[in-house]
Order: C-alpha cells, then structure tokens, then sequence
C-alpha cells in the first residue's frame, strides 16, 4: 500500500492539492524564518557570530575548572563574622534593657504625679468641706430656734436671736 492520495480523475482537483501542499511548505518555512528572525539567541548568535561549528563553552583544562580555596582566610573571616555578631546582640540586649528601664521610670513618674495631683484635689476638696461645716455650725448658732408664744390672743412670733443685729448703713447720712 502506497500513501499516496489515489488519483483523481478531475486534474483541478489535482492542481489544488499541489498548490497546497506548496502553500503549506512555504507558509512552514515563512514561521521558522520568522521564529528565527525574531529569537534572542539567534540574534545574539549573529551579532556574535557564533555558528554551529564554533563552541559555545570554551573549554578548560582539567585541573584550572576551578579557583583554589583559601580555607585559612574563610575561617578568619567567618571568626570575624561571629564576634561581630555576638557582639552586636549584647550591644542590641543593652540598649533593649535601657530603654525598657527609661520608659519603666517614665511611666512610675507620670503615675506618681498622677497621684500627688489626685492627694491634692482630695485635700482641697476636704478643706472646703470643713470650711462649709464650720459656716454651717456658725450660721446655726446665730439663727433663731423657734417660734415664742407672747399671749392668748396674739399671734406667734420668732425668738429673738442672742447674735446682734447688724449695722444699718443709709446711703449719704453721715456728712
């Protein structure tokens, strides 16, 4: 069995299948030269002239693969590291500690003033309230305690109080 299309009897029919097979080879070339054109690695490839036929990695001897280690230098340095380190978590530690202790005395300052301000409203506030009940005991005293009855037939009248009267002052009486 062959894989070749059987053969038409229609010759147009024939003419169109050649015409797109050529179509699709072609239009197959025209997206590779595109892919190509527009690929950075070919670019790169050709502004480097770089082909096939040039290696890509230059090759190296056997022994040179690799700079030697200075072990010696790695472990100084790696020392160095750690010290550095140990030392700038206790310089960290310390001013933690610092400041933790500055804003524990700021705060005990803020809450003593707090309370001094509290004891002295408190104070004030019982001082007045003393003053009031020495004015309250004094106006009692002064102010009559009931009401006498002078007769039978008239009306009661108010005590008379033991505390003098005060001063009577008339305007322009004494030029």
């Amino acid at each position: 069995m062959s894989t070749k299309p059987p053969r038409s009897a229609n010759p147009l029919e024939t003419l169109t299948r050649e015409i797109g097979r050529e179509f699709a080879d072609t239009a197959k070339q025209t997206v590779k030269e595109t892919v190509n054109a527009l690929s950075p690695t070919e670019f790169l490839k050709s502004i480097y002239g770089v082909t096939s036929e040039t290696p890509t990695t230059p090759e190296a001897p056997e022994g040179a693969r690799h700079t030697p280690l200075n072990v010696e230098q790695l472990q100084k340095s790696h020392a160095a590291k750690q010290s550095d380190d140990a030392e700038l978590a206790a310089l960290r530690s310390q001013y933690f500690a610092t400041v933790n202790r500055e804003s524990a005395t700021a705060r005990q300052q803020i809450k003593e003033e707090g309370e001094q301000k509290a004891y002295q409203e408190h104070m004030a506030q019982q001082e007045r309230l003393e003053l009031e009940q020495l004015a309250q005991q004094q106006t009692d005293a002064a102010a009559p305690v009931g009401k006498e009855r002078r007769s039978i037939l008239g009306g009661k009248k108010k005590k008379a109080s033991s505390a003098p009267a005060p001063h009577e002052v008339k305007a322009n009486k004494g030029k």
